[in-house]
């Protein structure tokens, strides 16, 4: 359901910014903008536990086209200043008794969080999504609260996503 919406979302601002295009080269300019903007991750084993916080690295691309988000690291450096629709979702499975607590953060400030720190069935998720202004350059991460665990798989439920709006 949340990949649904992410990708409803995603299409209603591919389709506003199209709109708002007034010329060829405005409209080149505009998708050029969208694709360096543009990123998808997940993971697909455990996260953590650690006993300080960690920024989330991630193992699966789903689209990263203007290479902005670097997995290695977690870190999405903004290409370009503007407004950007950032969402994340986080997963712990009935193995992890100490679910997740992540934190959205810009170059150290902390924006929002998700979390399922405290459930008693087995598996939970927890997800947030903002909309942004972003400089160029913003570096743009999800931090892991000590002693925590994202969980992964291989249906990948812990995700990171972003796009430029306008």
């Amino acid at each position: 359901m949340h990949q649904i919406t992410t990708i409803c979302i995603l299409l209603l601002a591919i389709t506003f910014q199209s709109l708002w295009a007034d010329d060829a080269a405005t409209m080149d300019a505009a998708i050029k903008n969208k694709r360096e903007g543009t990123f998808s991750v997940a993971r697909d084993t455990d996260f953590g536990p650690f006993d300080e916080e960690k920024i989330m690295p991630f193992e699966v691309e789903f689209s990263n086209p203007g290479g902005s988000m670097d997995l290695n690291t977690g870190i999405f450096t903004v290409p370009h200043p503007g407004y950007y629709l950032v969402l994340m979702h986080v997963y712990k499975n009935h193995e992890n008794p100490n679910g997740p607590v992540v934190y959205l953060k810009v170059n150290d400030e902390t924006i929002l969080r998700a979390d399922e720190c405290c459930g008693e069935d087995l598996w939970d998720s927890a997800s947030n999504s903002v909309i942004l202004d972003l400089k160029k350059g913003d570096k743009v991460y999800l931090l892991l609260k000590r002693n925590r665990i994202a969980s992964g798989s291989n249906v990948r439920e812990t995700t990171f996503s972003g796009t430029f709006l306008f």
